[in-house]
């Protein structure tokens, strides 16, 4: 049976169940002595490692240290070992490993350059794509977003000069001004004259 030891706070010795001075000081904190005697000397505030009975004056001037020594066992280190992974053999890895930068640096690049060319193929069907969509839906003459290419197709085609538009602004916005609106009733009274003269 394992009996449950503590030590005194002051001498450091061992003190078993049922034995000892328990002490409660304000702030909480408990202290154990192993006797009235180590009890009135913490009281007194003397220095443990002043006493040589204690085990803290034994600990500091190296006093049984043939019982404090205890063997550390070595843990063996374990050095990595690297093996072969599914897909790439041991020698593939270890080529990838000794391998020189600049190889590397090539590789990636050729990749990258080749991902882009691969794109811009995609990205020139998709655009011949829409063209021939739009080709087939509507008028041949006419591609998506431009002016038609045969102004013969669509008469009402009006071709605007940009250099004199640029010159003279105030003469085409003149030609475009919107017709002055009609009240109400003149519109009504209009529309009625109208139909009176159709009916005669």
């Amino acid at each position: 049976m394992v009996l449950k030891t503590e030590l005194c706070r002051f001498s450091g010795a061992k003190i078993y169940p049922g034995k000892g001075i328990r002490f409660v000081r304000g702030d909480s904190q408990m202290f154990l002595f192993s006797n009235s005697k180590c009890k009135r000397y913490f009281h007194n505030r003397l220095k443990p490692a002043k006493l040589t009975w204690t085990a803290m004056y034994r600990k500091q001037h190296k006093k049984d240290i043939h019982d404090e020594t205890v063997k550390k066992r070595r843990r063996a280190t374990k050095k990595p070992h690297s093996r072969s992974i599914v897909g790439a053999s041991l020698e593939v890895i270890q080529n990838k490993r000794t391998e020189k930068p600049e190889v590397r640096d090539a590789a990636r690049e050729a990749a990258l350059r080749e991902i882009k060319e691969r794109i811009k193929k995609t990205n020139k069907a998709k655009v011949l794509a829409k063209i021939q969509k739009n080709q087939t839906k509507g008028n041949p003459n006419y591609t998506s977003g431009c002016v038609p290419k045969d102004q013969s197709v669509n008469p009402g085609y009006i071709k605007t000069d940009f250099a004199n538009l640029k010159a003279n602004p105030t003469k085409e916005k003149a030609k475009e001004k919107p017709i002055a609106k009609r009240g109400k009733k003149r519109l009504q009274k209009a529309f009625w004259a109208d139909t009176a003269s159709g009916s005669s």
